[in-house]
């Protein structure tokens, strides 16, 4: 029988401050961030982003998906290292393949 990675995942509701995706900090091959079409815009960045953007490293609006990788086995982005900001209520789900 084969074996897949499992998928790691969650969903984050943002507050009023920049919000981390999960405590999880196992390194990830590949981390997705997606917004509901209702969303509005959300900067990622780290623990220092804010619902303006100072600070962002990048952003996507409502109903887009940034994603981070491929990356080799043993690396990559972990969630607890990914901060999300934006009107507060709105809702980010995540997906990721550990490494």
């Amino acid at each position: 029988m084969a074996t897949y990675p499992e998928l790691f995942g969650g969903l984050v509701t943002l507050g009023s401050q920049a919000t981390v995706l999960s405590s999880e900090t196992a390194p990830m091959c590949e981390l997705v961030i997606r917004t509901l079409p209702t969303a509005g815009r959300v900067y990622f960045g780290n623990a220092n982003v804010t619902p303006g953007g100072d600070n962002a490293m990048g952003f996507i609006d409502g109903g887009e998906s940034k994603a981070w990788g491929p990356y080799t086995r043993g690396g990559g982005i972990r969630p607890a290292q990914v901060f999300v900001a934006g009107q507060a209520g709105s809702v980010v789900l995540w997906t990721g393949f550990p490494g």
